[in-house]
């Protein structure tokens, strides 16, 4: 926080240590104000089954983890999303960005460079200066990757090993990064159909 010089002077660290305890006061209560203020924006639902109970309680003891990776599973409309941004709000990674990829909306060839992002020069029409893709933009946040059931073979075991270490190349670099982003994954559809047509690994996801 500071120095002092010598011979000491008490007076003079009387106030440095003062100074020091009122910064850790104020920093303290920012951090409880920021997060009176998500408390009172977080998505919620509201419902008195005990399915959807349970399912908050699940929430609330997901998001302590702020890396975990996490799969929800629903039909069209069920609130999957919502679910997602819960668990965000409610994470240590609440102050960072929320991100979210159509993995159905995107074709396969460029869900590789929407995900881990490109070098210059990587593809046929990649832009002059390479881009950051969606995980690094994620950084110390949450990214949802809706429907990743429409997500390719090759797209599936990059993102495996970034759930697995962290670690990730852009398209066209030999550089290893490594990030802390959270993955939130949805779909509608029977993964485990799609596991045994080949359409979908077994080991993304258990």
């Amino acid at each position: 926080y500071d120095y002092v010089l010598k011979p000491l002077v008490m007076g003079g660290l009387r106030v440095t240590i003062q100074n020091a305890l009122e910064t850790i006061r104020l920093r303290k209560e920012v951090r409880l104000l920021q997060e009176s203020a998500l408390r009172e924006n977080l998505p919620f639902f509201v419902a008195q089954s005990n399915e959807i109970q349970e399912t908050m309680d699940f929430i609330t003891r997901a998001a302590q983890s702020p890396d975990t990776p996490i799969l929800i599973l629903g039909e069209t409309g069920t609130g999957k999303e919502l679910i997602a941004r819960a668990i965000h709000y409610r994470s240590p990674n609440a102050q960072g960005p929320f991100l979210t990829l159509n993995c159905a909306a995107i074709p396969r060839d460029l869900i590789e460079s929407e995900l881990f992002g490109y070098e210059k020069g990587a593809f046929s029409g990649a832009g002059p200066s390479g881009k950051k893709g969606l995980i690094e933009e994620a950084a110390e946040g949450t990214l949802f990757l809706d429907e990743v059931g429409d997500m390719g073979l090759e797209a599936q075991a990059k993102l495996l090993r970034f759930l697995e270490d962290g670690e990730f190349y852009r398209v066209g670099s030999t550089q290893r990064r490594h990030i802390q982003t959270r993955i939130v994954s949805a779909t509608n559809k029977n993964l485990s159909d799609l596991t045994e047509q080949g359409l979908f690994r077994n080991d993304l996801y258990y």
